[in-house]
């Protein structure tokens, strides 16, 4: 679908179904907010738009709306705000910052239909949900859905603290990226690609990277799955398969279907080589569990040698 320019790929909500599951997406009784729930405050020059949902009732003839169906406030400045403030469409320009609890939303132009409760970010954007930082050049927000669809060369960052010093960089990019943050996951939708790098004293090292299709992370679990032509590459490990889960509290990569693994010399020739119907690998140890129709060659201290067993032999 086209909209705006942009070509929207289809999310998990409308049913895309690769895995035969779908994200719950939006929160019950969540809606638009009524016409009678905008103030305009103006100070020192800078527009300020508070949208709100009123708990107690909205426009004449609307039915009361109760606090668990209440949409949570946020507020929207901006350098200047060009036509009527009380009409469907809203547009703010300049400077732009929408903040929502814990989610910000920064972009040089934002427009806000009241009908539809979305707004549609532009130029150079930014967001954040306190765990990731987002950067696009467009952006559109589904204030009742909770949910962000970034194009325009999106990137996804996340930066966490290591215990032995320096920061573990999460990088993700892909032609749509999708931030539910009901569900606190992320969505990366063709030509994906996630990079891990660890950045210690300004110098920064390639952990692994991971090519797909699309990709599913899940913020609370710490988890990535990868589905379409999977590849990996990291220093010492070259990998292939259909899909690929990545659990990071356990610094653990499965791959599955067709599953291809070989190292990787410290000049980068190929060493020893396995692939089976899943393989487990174990980043940090840099070791391999290869399940099902396993076939191998591993270059022994003698020379190489060649290693097969049945399927379902490990």
């Amino acid at each position: 679908m086209t909209t705006d320019g942009m070509t929207m790929y289809p999310t998990r909500q409308t049913g895309r179904g690769v895995s035969g599951r779908s994200l719950r997406l939006g929160r019950k009784g969540s809606g638009a907010l009524p016409g009678s729930g905008l103030a305009l405050s103006t100070l020192a020059g800078v527009v300020a738009l508070f949208a709100f949902l009123a708990l107690a009732g909205g426009a004449p003839g609307e039915q009361p709306v109760s606090s668990k169906e209440a949409t949570i406030p946020f507020e929207v400045s901006g350098d200047a705000m060009p036509g009527d403030a009380t009409g469907d469409r809203i547009e703010v320009v300049g400077n732009v910052r929408l903040t929502r609890g814990q989610f910000v939303l920064t972009a040089d132009r934002l427009t806000y239909e009241k009908k539809s409760d979305t707004a549609l970010a532009v130029g150079i954007v930014g967001a954040s949900d306190g765990d990731f930082e987002l950067t696009c050049s467009r952006l559109r927000y589904l204030a009742g859905k909770e949910l962000a669809i970034a194009w325009g060369d999106p990137k996804v960052t996340r930066r966490s603290p290591l215990a032995e010093g320096g920061h573990e960089v999460l990088e993700l990019r892909g032609t749509q990226v999708t931030m539910d943050l009901a569900e606190q996951r992320i969505e990366g939708l063709d030509r994906v690609v996630v990079t891990r790098w660890i950045d210690r004293r300004g110098f920064r090292t390639l952990d692994f990277r991971v090519h797909a299709e699309e990709v599913e992370i899940d913020q609370v679990g710490r988890s990535s799955l990868f589905r379409g032509d999977v590849s990996i590459e990291s220093p010492t490990l070259g990998a292939r398969a259909d899909r690929a889960w990545l659990e990071e509290p356990l610094d653990r990569l499965t791959l599955l279907g067709d599953a291809r693994a070989w190292g990787l010399g410290p000049d980068g020739q190929q060493t020893d080589r396995v692939s089976g119907n899943k393989i487990l690998h174990f980043l940090k140890a840099s070791r391999s569990i290869v399940f099902g129709a396993v076939e191998g060659r591993i270059r022994l201290q003698q020379g190489p040698g060649t290693v097969q067993a049945r399927s379902g032999d490990r």
